[in-house]
C-alpha cells in the first residue's frame, strides 16, 4: 500500500510539474504590452485576469513593465463613447470605475445603446456559432428571443468544434504511437549494446574515449527526449478530451 500510495504521488508530481512547464514556456511567448492591452480594453483589472494568474502560478518571467504599459495604453482608450458602444455590441460589460465619474452618465447610455442592439435576435444565432459565450446582458424583455437563436447557433459551433477535437485526438494518437515505437526502437538498441558490451567488454585507454558508452549516452539522450514528447502528446490529448467532454455537457443543456 505505501509503495502504490508513493507511486501515485510520484506520477502526479510528475504530471503537475510537467503541466506547469509547458504552461510557463507558452506563458513566456505571450507580447504583454498587447495583452495588458486586450485585458484594459476588456474592462478587467489584471489580477482578475484568469490566463495572467495561472502564468503566475506557473512561475512564468512575465515582463511587467511591457504589461504594465499595455495596461494604462488600454485605460486611456477605454472612456471613449466609440469605445464603450463597441463593446456593448459585443455583449461585453461596461467597468465605469475605468472612467471619469463625469464622463460616466454618456459612457452608460453609449453602451446600453450598443447592447440593445447586440439582443437583437438575429445577432443571437452568429453570435452562439461563432463561439461568443453569453453572459446575461440582455435586458429582460429582449433576452428570451435573444437565447432562442443564441442556443442553435451555440449548439453548432460546439458540435462542430467535438467534431473537431476528436480528428485531433485522432491524429495525436497516430503520433503517440509513432513516438512510441521510436522509443521501443531506441531502448532496444539501447540493451543490445548493454548485452554487447557484458559479453565483449571494450578495453579501456587512456587517450581513446570509448565510443560504446558514447553512444550509449547519445541513446539515452535521445530516450529522454521521446519521454518528454511522449509527455507532452499525451497531455494534448487530455486537454482536448477535457473540453469534449464539457462541450458535450454544455450542448445537453441547449436542447
Amino acid at each position: 500500500m505505501k509503495i502504490k500510495f508513493l507511486f501515485l504521488f510520484f506520477t502526479t508530481t510528475l504530471l503537475c510539474s510537467c503541466a506547469s512547464y509547458f504552461v510557463r514556456k507558452e506563458c513566456e511567448r505571450k507580447n504583454w504590452f498587447d495583452y495588458g492591452y486586450q485585458i484594459a480594453m476588456s474592462g478587467k483589472r489584471l489580477n482578475s485576469d484568469h490566463y495572467l494568474n495561472e502564468c503566475r502560478k506557473a512561475e512564468a518571467e512575465i515582463q511587467e513593465a511591457q504589461l504594465d504599459l499595455g495596461f494604462k495604453s488600454g485605460m486611456s482608450n477605454y472612456c471613449k463613447p466609440e469605445v464603450v458602444l463597441a463593446s456593448g455590441k459585443k455583449g461585453q460589460f461596461f467597468n465605469s470605475e475605468f472612467c471619469d465619474p463625469g464622463q460616466v452618465k454618456l459612457l452608460t447610455a453609449k453602451h446600453s445603446e450598443g447592447v440593445h442592439a447586440f439582443c437583437e435576435p438575429s445577432n443571437g444565432h452568429s453570435f452562439g456559432a461563432s463561439g461568443g459565450s453569453y453572459n446575461q446582458i440582455c435586458p429582460k424583455e429582449k433576452e428570451e428571443a435573444f437565447l432562442k437563436e443564441y442556443r442553435k447557433g451555440r449548439k453548432k459551433y460546439l458540435t462542430a468544434s467535438i467534431s473537431e477535437n476528436n480528428n485531433r485526438i485522432q491524429k495525436l494518437n497516430s503520433e503517440i504511437n509513432m513516438s512510441n515505437l521510436k522509443k521501443a526502437n531506441l531502448e532496444g538498441e539501447l540493451k543490445i549494446i548493454e548485452a554487447v558490451q557484458l559479453v565483449r567488454p571494450t578495453p579501456a585507454t587512456a587517450n581513446q574515449p570509448d565510443p560504446t558508452e558514447e553512444k550509449k549516452r547519445d541513446l539515452r539522450t535521445k530516450i529522454n527526449k521521446s519521454d518528454a514528447e511522449l509527455r507532452s502528446l499525451n497531455m494534448n490529448k487530455t486537454r482536448l478530451q477535457e473540453s469534449i467532454y464539457s462541450m458535450e455537457k454544455e450542448v445537453l443543456t441547449l436542447d
